[in-house]
């Protein structure tokens, strides 16, 4: 996910999540949940993971929640 950390790659997949939709959001999903906490921290990954939780289904948006609230 050094892409999304990128100004042009985040704009990148966040069109990508804007065009593509649930299936999109669904691939791209596992991938920044791993990294949700980093990325948040990050100037433009922050951006990426405010999109996500914008397109991702309430399922989606409690594993976030859980997964950068907890410990280590």
């Amino acid at each position: 996910m050094e892409i999304a950390k990128d100004q042009y790659g985040c704009r990148y997949l966040q069109k990508l999540m804007d065009e593509g939709g649930e299936e999109t959001v669904a691939l791209l999903f596992p991938e920044i949940l791993d990294r949700a906490r980093d990325m948040m921290m990050d100037p433009f990954g922050n951006y990426l993971i405010q999109k996500m939780l914008e397109e991702c289904n309430e399922e989606q948006r409690t594993a976030v929640l859980k997964k950068v609230t907890a410990d280590g």
